[in-house]
């Protein structure tokens, strides 16, 4: 049997990794099938946007983030259609899936965030 990206199992030593996923909590599917229906588009807002997910998060991107477009990017218009274009941003945080925090890619994901929140807030 051939193993996918998605499929594989993932392993790190760092012993907060298996504290946090000992703590996991349980999710219906159908819970995440209803996720759609509870978010709008926010019309109103027009500050600046960045949307982070693990490039192969299934819960939001069916575990690949980058097909067929990058569906961070691609967020950003359908959720927040008057956001500011110049300074919204998005990133996929490379080889990590829902749980950007406890991935090796957490990292470079917080260095893109505080940088946008820098930006945001006009350096306060």
């Amino acid at each position: 049997m051939t193993q996918t990206r998605h499929s594989a199992r993932l392993t790190l030593p760092h012993p907060l990794f298996s504290l946090q996923t000992a703590r996991k909590q349980t999710l219906a599917l159908g819970e995440s099938y209803t996720l759609p229906f509870a978010y709008a588009p926010a019309t109103a807002y027009t500050g600046p946007v960045a949307i982070v997910n693990g490039q192969n998060d299934w819960f939001y991107c069916g575990g690949d983030c980058t097909y067929p477009v990058d569906q961070a990017a691609a967020a950003i218009p359908a959720n927040f259609p008057n956001a500011d274009k110049e300074r919204s941003t998005s990133y996929l945080a490379p080889g990590a899936r829902h749980s950007v925090n406890a991935h090796l890619a957490a990292g470079k994901a917080f260095d893109r965030m505080i940088t946008f929140l820098e930006g945001a807030l006009g350096g306060e």
